[in-house]
């Protein structure tokens, strides 16, 4: 674990130098497509109404009007003192919470508050390392991370897993309050839960699958430092080239990724429904997996170029060390998608800045091809 630990931080800081060199090169991007509001850049503000759904990514990300769709958000720091018509879907470091929302609320981050004056129509599920609910939520509660304090209404149950769980002095739970932890409740006298506190107690799966378990995972990691290796080695120049475009371009990677991984399926459900563009469509079926996980490998091989120019300036673009630095940082970008709650913000993380970056290298290579042929 120690050495997970080291790992991790590591790991980390060369992704805070990529966002950093990112904020820095980025001057932004705002679109209306539609109805829809499509933002990048380090600091992104919505602050005029939109009709459809808003999608934005950035060093810090501001949602102060009225969205009358879906929201979604990434970046290191979001506020949201706007409202949400439909969900809202935010990921982040800090994320603070201040708006309504008319359905549902999904939040990750380091840490999330969902402060007194936010509404939540439907359920609210949030992971984090400190994870605060004093607003009010309709529906049910899902609840993990490192401590867990609710202190406002909820209409309905609460599930929460975490180290420290807590009920505040204005906790009105409605259903009933299961949770996992170590620790025992800590519950103040004037908070108020109808259906019952229940302690659960931790599911492990049986001994014998745990080992099977670790194995799958290892062998599939190694798998990834292979394939990392593998690309470098065979095509040094366009993967250079990508991590130079998750680098310079980290917030329009983000929010691209966010479009491709939501709109092939789609499209290709689409293509398939009406017969004539099947072809296409199974095509697009079947490269959307490769796609994912060339995009994931490919954050390994940028955060490996990273961590290469830091500690190796010179040697920034010999291939066999990149080679080398691509399978290490894959193999340290899978042990940190390990950990707890965090790990899987991460991994999320590096899947939609790979696969952004991949495709915006691929659609800048068409476009370069393009007046060749025809000439």
């Amino acid at each position: 674990m120690h050495r997970l630990a080291v790992v991790s931080i590591a790991l980390l800081l060369a992704l805070t130098d990529v966002a950093s060199a990112a904020g820095r090169a980025e001057p932004g991007f705002s679109r209306d497509i539609g109805g829809d509001h499509f933002a990048a850049g380090t600091s992104v503000e919505i602050d005029q109404p939109v009709a459809g759904d808003a999608i934005a990514a950035g060093e810090a990300v501001m949602l102060s009007s009225k969205v009358a769709g879906d929201v979604v958000l990434a970046g290191r720091d979001l506020l949201v003192d706007g409202d949400a018509g439909e969900n809202l879907y935010a990921a982040g470091s800090e994320v603070v919470m201040n708006g309504a929302v008319g359905r549902n609320a999904r939040v990750a981050g380091r840490r999330v508050d969902i402060g007194r004056r936010a509404h939540i129509a439907g359920n609210a599920s949030v992971a984090g390392g400190s994870v605060n609910v004093i607003g009010d939520v309709k529906g049910y509660v899902e609840a993990a991370g490192g401590r867990i304090y609710i202190d406002g209404a909820v209409g309905g149950d609460v599930e929460a897993s975490g180290r420290e769980v807590a009920l505040g002095p204005n906790a009105r739970v409605t259903g009933a309050l299961r949770y996992r932890s170590p620790n025992l409740i800590e519950q103040d006298p004037r908070a108020v839960v109808s259906g019952g506190i229940e302690r659960l107690t931790a599911h492990r799966p049986p001994a014998p699958a745990r080992p099977l378990h670790r194995i799958g995972r290892w062998i599939w990691t190694i798998g990834l430092m292979v394939l990392a290796a593998l690309l470098v080695a065979a095509m040094p120049g366009f993967c250079l080239s990508v991590s130079e475009k998750l680098r310079q371009r980290f917030p329009l990677s983000l929010l691209l990724a966010f479009v491709v991984i939501v709109c092939v399926p789609v499209a290709a459900i689409v293509l398939l429904v009406t017969g004539i563009g099947a072809p296409l469509g199974i095509l697009a079926i079947l490269a959307y997996p490769a796609l994912m996980l060339i995009g994931y490998v490919s954050a390994g091989i940028a955060l490996g170029d990273a961590i290469l120019r830091r500690v190796r300036p010179t040697d920034a673009t010999l291939k066999r060390r990149r080679t080398v630095f691509a399978a290490l940082a894959t193999l340290a970008l899978s042990l940190v998608g390990w950990i707890p709650w965090i790990g899987g913000f991460i991994a999320v993380v590096a899947l939609l800045s790979g696969v952004g970056a991949l495709v915006l290298q691929g659609w800048a290579a068409v476009s370069a091809r393009k007046p060749r042929e025809t000439a």
